[in-house]
């Protein structure tokens, strides 16, 4: 492969995407901080009252929500910092590809924390609105897959975001 001068435009905004990242990263985790310094120790002075899940827990979840926002912009920004060298149509298109992907699977990470909160809100167990957010959710998600995983094959590139789920029953 041959080495080219890189393009500055390409190193700047990836540059600029990746520090924007990481502020939006830890803006994130001192926003879910909150959750355990900014609430108060529960009052039963009312027996019946119980803990309100969905406001105790909003900035935990909407901490994680900002979280996930910067961990796709970092990634965004590395692709482009990582193709500041490379040219040719395919690289591009599969950047394009990549890019388009990981932003609209990143949106269904953030779609889903909305239905949790509306989950943690719900009178009932939850479990329907939960349902609801991970059909929604894939939804969402399989074509920012389809998507990414075509774009890292023309670009000749390895997925620099992954995320792995366990559930015990």
């Amino acid at each position: 492969m041959t080495r080219h001068r890189a393009n500055p435009l390409m190193l700047l905004s990836g540059l600029l995407l990746v520090i924007i990242g990481i502020l939006a990263m830890i803006a994130g985790l001192a926003l879910a901080a909150l959750t355990f310094v900014g609430t108060s120790a529960p009052q039963f002075t009312d027996p019946g009252s119980g803990l309100d899940a969905a406001a105790d827990l909003e900035p935990l979840v909407n901490g994680f929500a900002v979280v996930i926002v910067g961990c796709t912009v970092l990634t965004v920004g590395r692709y482009l910092w990582h193709g500041a060298r490379h040219r040719g149509r395919r690289d591009r298109l599969g950047r394009l590809l990549i890019v388009a992907g990981y932003l609209d699977v990143g949106i269904a990470l953030v779609v889903l924390t909305r239905f949790i909160l509306a989950a943690m809100g719900d009178d009932s167990d939850g479990t329907d609105v939960i349902v609801r957010g991970l059909l929604t959710c894939l939804a969402i998600a399989l074509p920012g897959v389809l998507l990414a995983l075509p774009g890292l094959r023309l670009a000749k590139e390895k997925p620099l975001m992954e995320a792995e789920v366990e559930a015990e029953i």
